[in-house]
């Protein structure tokens, strides 16, 4: 979940409150870009399979 997305934002906001995100960890995607080239890892392509929050309601 990209912490700076509309829907990671959120479940960030929720985060206490929730017992199944309460432990989780979220990231934006540059982060994990990041971490994943520091092990070396590149050539990075993204898709989104999750809805928009106002599709959720």
């Amino acid at each position: 979940m990209d912490s700076t997305s509309e829907l990671g934002e959120r479940y960030m906001q929720q985060k206490e409150s929730n017992k199944f995100y309460r432990n989780a960890y979220f990231h934006s995607t540059k982060e994990i870009m990041q971490l994943l080239s520091n092990a070396r890892f590149g050539d990075f392509s993204f898709w989104q399979t999750l809805i928009k929050p106002e599709e959720n309601s």
